[in-house]
């Protein structure tokens, strides 16, 4: 089962880690980093833990609809279901509300000829 859950997150993963891996996730290099670039470092890493976020949650949805339309009257496996509904609806909650947080922050302090749109935008 793990095995399994590894396989699949990797495949589902996959092209989101070399998004990062060729995308400017680190906005400077040596001298020429300041406040701003840590600004748009913290911005560009909480966007690409948001693009993550929507698969994983995604995965966690599914399984949960699994063990739901699987329980057949075991009120155990329906009680497990809605605390898995729960924490990830709360926790993307989270990821939506700190890339929201962080991406005005990032507006109102880093200057606006140095703002870069971590998806190109």
């Amino acid at each position: 089962m793990k095995t399994t859950f590894f396989v699949i997150a990797n495949i589902v993963l996959l092209p989101a880690t070399l998004f990062a891996a060729e995308s400017k996730l680190i906005p400077c290099d040596g001298p020429n980093c300041d406040f701003n670039a840590l600004m748009l470092l913290v911005k560009n890493v909480i966007t690409y833990l948001m693009i993550i976020s929507v698969p994983l949650a995604a995965i966690a949805f599914s399984y949960a609809g699994f063990l739901y339309l699987t329980a057949a009257g075991d009120s155990g496996k329906v009680k497990q279901a809605h605390g898995i509904f729960t924490k990830v609806a709360i926790g993307f909650i989270m990821v939506l509300a700190a890339w929201v947080i962080v991406h005005e922050i990032v507006v109102r302090f880093v200057k606006p000829s140095e703002v870069v749109d971590f998806l190109g935008n």
